[in-house]
Order: C-alpha cells, then structure tokens, then sequence
C-alpha cells in the first residue's frame, strides 16, 4: 500500500522536511510505500506554490492512502490535497493511525 505524506510546509522552519522524513522513514519501517513530497526535486528555477502543488496533486492521486501530519489544516495545499482525496474516496488518517490500519485494507 502506497501512502502520500500531507502537511503543512510553507512558513515552518525548513519547510517541515524534518518531520516529514521522520514520518516517511517511520511508515516504510512500518512496511508502506511512501511518497514524501519533501523529497520532490524543485520543478522548475525558483518554483511558486503552485508549481509545487502541480506536482504534488498527481504524486498524491498515485496513493492508495493520505497520512496526515499534525498542523496540516493550517495549510492551504494540505486541505486542497485532504479534500481532494476525500472527494475521490481515498482514506485519510492521522499518520499514526497507519500503524493500526492493515497494509492492503482501507
């Protein structure tokens, strides 16, 4: 099962990479597939939000799951993304509760 890493970036101390590697590595000890958008290489010279985002809305649509970082409804592209997976039916969950989600149930 392959889980997208959703939270806030924009305005935390290096944009939050740390937890977000901290959670991929914890989920892929864990047995998931993760797609950590910490790890994106920039998509063009001086990227904007919405450049981030547009590569950000296919990597997520690519999942099978959304593992939520706390803070992430403070974010404007993390509640786009939640509620688009929402709105297609994929499970969102705090990132903690994959660990007592099964690897292939939803």
């Amino acid at each position: 099962m392959r889980l997208y890493i959703c939270g806030q970036m924009t305005g935390l101390p290096d944009f939050n990479f740390p937890e977000f590697n901290r959670v991929a590595k914890a989920l892929r000890e864990c047995g998931y597939e993760v797609e950590n958008p910490a790890e994106n290489e920039p998509p063009c010279e001086n990227p904007q939000w919405r450049d981030w985002m547009r590569i950000a809305i296919p990597q997520m649509l690519r999942c099978d799951g959304v593992a939520l970082l706390l803070g992430w409804s403070k974010s404007r592209g993390a509640n786009l993304e939640r509620n688009l997976a929402v709105g297609i039916g994929m499970p969102c969950h705090q990132w903690e509760d994959w660990f007592f989600a099964p690897l292939g149930g939803k």
